[in-house]
C-alpha cells in the first residue's frame, strides 16, 4: 500500500511532460556557453573545462584532461545508488536528508555526450555570470579544514562531494540549479522543485538543442 501511494508521488517529482521547441532566438552574443541538461533522474550544468580557472576553483584537478564537467545537486543517498531505488527516493523526497554534489568528468565531445541526454538547453552566459555560477557551485561544498571531502568516485571520473544544505521536497537538484542561475543574474523563480519547470524557465533566455537521448554507458550515476 506505501509503495502504490508513494510511487506516482515520486515519478511525478522526478519526471517531465513534454517539453515542446520554443520560438526563441536572437541571441545577445556572449562569451562563453553552459548547459543544463536531463539524463534519466539526473539535471545538471554542465561547463566546459577550459573555462575553470583551476588555481581559483581546485576541485577541476579531480578532472584533469576532460572536455567538459557535469555538475549535479542531490540527495546523498539516492543519488549515489546506480539503479532506482523507490524506498531511497521516497526518502528523499518527505523528510529533509544529507546532501551531496555530484560532479563528472566528460571526455566525450559535447555533441556525443549530449546523444545521451533527453533535454539540453544552450545557454550563452558573460565573463560575470559564469564567475558567478562557478562561486555559486564552489560554496555548495562543505569543506573540512578548507579541504573537499569526497565521499565517493566511480572510476575517476564520477565524484560524489559533501555538500552544504538538505535535500526535501522542497529543495531539490532543480531548486538548486534555479539557485545558481538567479545568482548569476538571471530572472528565474529559485522556487522551482519540478523539472519540466526548471526548463520551462531556462527557456525564456537559452536555446532548447536536443529533446533525444539514447542509453547511457554504465558507470554514469543518475
Amino acid at each position: 500500500m506505501y509503495n502504490i501511494i508513494i510511487f506516482p508521488i515520486i515519478f511525478l517529482f522526478f519526471n517531465t511532460s513534454t517539453l515542446t521547441q520554443n520560438n526563441f532566438s536572437g541571441f545577445v552574443e556572449r562569451e562563453f556557453e553552459v548547459y543544463l541538461i536531463k539524463q534519466y533522474w539526473h539535471t545538471a550544468i554542465v561547463i566546459h573545462s577550459e573555462d575553470i580557472d583551476g588555481e581559483k576553483y581546485k576541485f577541476k584537478k579531480y578532472f584533469d584532461g576532460r572536455a567538459l564537467i557535469d555538475f549535479g545537486w542531490g540527495d546523498e543517498l539516492f543519488y549515489q545508488t546506480p539503479d532506482f531505488d523507490l524506498m531511497l527516493g521516497a526518502r528523499a523526497i518527505l523528510k529533509p536528508t544529507s546532501s551531496t554534489l555530484r560532479i563528472e568528468g566528460i571526455s566525450l565531445p559535447k555533441e556525443q555526450f549530449f546523444e545521451y541526454s533527453e533535454i539540453v538547453v544552450r545557454l550563452p552566459v558573460s565573463k560575470e555570470q559564469l564567475d558567478k555560477i562557478l562561486n555559486f557551485i564552489e560554496e555548495t561544498f562543505n569543506k573540512e579544514n578548507n579541504e573537499y571531502v569526497v565521499l565517493n568516485s566511480i572510476a575517476d571520473k564520477i565524484f560524489f562531494f559533501k555538500s552544504k544544505g538538505n535535500y526535501h521536497l522542497f529543495n531539490t537538484c532543480n531548486t538548486w540549479l534555479a539557485k545558481c542561475l538567479s545568482q548569476a543574474g538571471f530572472d528565474i523563480n529559485t522556487s522551482i522543485i519540478l523539472t519540466e519547470q526548471l526548463f520551462r524557465e531556462v527557456l525564456k533566455f537559452g536555446e532548447l538543442i536536443t529533446l533525444e537521448r539514447k542509453d547511457i554507458p554504465s558507470n554514469s550515476g543518475k
